[in-house]
């Protein structure tokens, strides 16, 4: 570690840390063009220069390649400091007048034009490259391709591929335009491949995510997690890239890490598994997957989001201009037994009415319309909330179905019926909205069977009792949450929850549980160890015991064994029994026969 004066103040680093690095972290902000923490730094813009005093002789240096010394005086922001930064950039602004970024930096630090006689670009793309050249560093140093790279000299220079035409060295990994400080690079005018994008789920493909990401902004733990399977590094062996281990300042990054299985113990298990959105794309007429601008109240509400792809604003997803005239159409797989599921999906109605409330209030001279077959408000003030959408905010509900969407003019032409007005409708529209369906996860089964919990025939999760035990399930300990017991809205979500925490509180607030009295035991003498029972068990409370001999420990017999805490007293083992070694307890046949003697 190193002391020294920066702008007055004693601050300490690591010897191994630039200037402009140790400012960056006090605060200070140095303006620079050509640093990237994933490049060595060379210094070549020049606009993060600083003024440093060494044994008593003051001298500019460049803040990014200039490491920290050991009672060296720095200052940031003198006079000739500041002087210097102006003509580097009335020099770089020159070269790129319509530089956005050039243009910022240059408010900055109080310039208004630039006196440098402006040079002609002959080439559009090349226009706002100010030549820091860190495109080309990324993909020689890191990616380790060199598809690009400075042409000509003097005035001429600029940075391209080899004859100017498309480079077959090119892996479309877009790292030269994620780098350049002017957003002038397109990796699609150098690359013959095609640009790897990597979808966000998170955002329902709106927009696009890195491979190192956070899977949503609410994850816990809020880690980010590397996908193999776009990572680079990974494709190429850890030849290529390695840029997010070199940047993170925390060293947190560990290519060697493997998946590892971790077990613990625990008492309770609360299953909010939640549920997955409807595939509209067997709905060929409504042309989901075909037209852009046919998307899905997910897809709607990441678009409304403020935090979403589009910062909140609505926007057609082909174009990006806000949509004059928006279709909803409800009931899209629900209540449909010939292309979707015969159950209410129940929250699609008040969501509906939400997205067209906020599309007048984002867009009050547009206009709403919603298809549906029956609204459904039941919750408390739910209907009053629907009157609003249609009284106040002048949202058109539609009574009739839609049979066909088709593209004209490139507005999307909605064909309907008016079921109350005994009409046939035909409405161009920016931007459909399909209420989709809710339906359970699409590894909801093989969880189930995992947790020993029943589900019905779409495959939601089964409580114990409709009424008397809406969150428990048939295996103790297993508690109900959210929608993977059957679509709920919020209010719903948060009620069951809520009942769902403070069952298994319950539980684990005792040292010790009651159990029911009737279990089920077996006769070691007559059991025959064929283990059937342990197969036919729902609630694996059956398990085969060992009889050895106490003198020699040699296996006798392999017996049948019921672990009380975890046994229901079904019966099924006991029906299922061959040798009718197992009874459930004070219900055997003897019994059994007994009282039905004394009746």
């Amino acid at each position: 570690m190193v002391k020294f004066t920066l702008n007055g103040k004693t601050v300490e680093a690591e010897e191994s840390k630039t200037i402009l690095q140790v400012a960056t972290d006090a605060g200070i902000k140095i303006p620079t063009l050509c640093y990237h923490p994933a490049i060595e730094p060379y210094g070549g813009c020049r606009l993060c220069i600083v003024e440093i005093t060494k044994r008593g002789r003051t001298k500019v240096v460049v803040s990014c390649i200039y490491l920290a010394e050991e009672g060296i005086e720095v200052k940031t922001d003198t006079e000739k400091i500041i002087r210097s930064r102006q003509t580097i950039l009335k020099l770089l602004l020159a070269r790129c007048p319509e530089s956005k970024k050039l243009k910022e930096i240059a408010e900055q630090l109080g310039v208004a034009s630039t006196h440098f006689r402006i040079s002609d670009q002959s080439k559009e793309k090349r226009k706002n490259c100010i030549l820091c050249g860190l495109c080309v560093r990324v993909c020689n140093e890191v990616m380790k391709v060199g598809a690009i790279g400075f042409v000509n000299r003097g005035f001429k220079k600029f940075i391209g591929t080899p004859y100017d035409s498309e480079s077959d060295a090119c892996i479309g990994c877009g790292a030269c335009q994620i780098v350049c400080p002017t957003s002038s690079v397109d990796p699609q005018e150098v690359c013959e491949e095609e640009i790897k994008i990597i979808p966000s789920e998170y955002n329902m493909g709106l927009e696009a995510r890195g491979a190192n990401y956070v899977p949503f902004p609410q994850a816990v733990p809020k880690t980010p997690a590397i996908d193999k399977k776009y990572c680079l590094y990974y494709q190429s062996d850890g030849e290529r890239c390695g840029a997010c281990e070199k940047v993170c300042p925390r060293g947190a990054v560990k290519y060697g890490q493997e998946d590892k299985i971790v077990e613990e113990k625990i008492g309770t298990i609360i299953v909010a598994t939640g549920y997955d959105q409807y595939d509209p794309i067997a709905y060929e007429e409504y042309g989901y997957g075909k037209y852009k601008d046919v998307i899905t109240g997910l897809h709607y509400e990441r678009i409304v989001n403020a935090a979403g792809p589009t910062g909140g604003h609505i926007v057609r997803p082909s174009d990006h201009k806000e949509p004059k005239k928006v279709v909803w159409i409800q009931c899209v797989g629900s209540r449909d037994e010939a292309k979707g599921i015969s159950y209410c999906s129940r929250f699609c109605c008040m969501y509906t009415a939400k997205q067209a409330i906020l599309l007048k209030d984002h867009c009050p001279e547009s206009d709403a319309y919603v298809f549906y077959m029956d609204i459904r408000a039941p919750g408390k003030d739910y209907e009053e909330f629907v009157k609003k959408a249609q009284e106040f905010y002048g949202v058109k509900y539609i009574r009739g179905r839609v049979s066909r969407i088709y593209e004209k003019n490139g507005l999307l032409v909605v064909k309907g019926a008016d079921t109350l007005a005994g009409i046939q409708l035909e409405i161009e529209a920016d931007l459909v909205v399909l209420a989709s369906a809710a339906v359970a996860q699409g590894d909801a089964i093989e969880f189930a069977q995992k947790l020993h919990i029943p589900y019905n025939a779409d495959n939601f999760y089964t409580e114990l009792h409709p009424k008397l035990g809406p969150c428990e399930t048939v295996t103790g300990g297993v508690f109900l949450a959210g929608s993977c017991q059957f679509p709920k809205d919020i209010p719903d979500s948060v009620a069951m929850a809520s009942g769902a925490s403070s069952k298994a509180m319950t539980i684990l607030a005792h040292d010790e549980l009651e159990i029911e009295p009737v279990i089920a035991k077996v006769n070691e003498e007559i059991c025959s160890g064929c283990l059937t029972c342990k197969d036919i068990c729902a609630y694996s409370a059956i398990a085969g015991k060992e009889i050895k001999n106490r003198k020699t420990g040699e296996l006798i017999n392999v017996v049948a064994e019921v672990n009380s805490s975890l046994c229901h007293g079904c019966g099924a083992c006991t029906a299922t029994c061959r040798s009718g070694s197992i009874d459930l307890d004070g219900f055997t046949n003897e019994q059994l026969f007994d009282e039905i003697a004394i009746l």
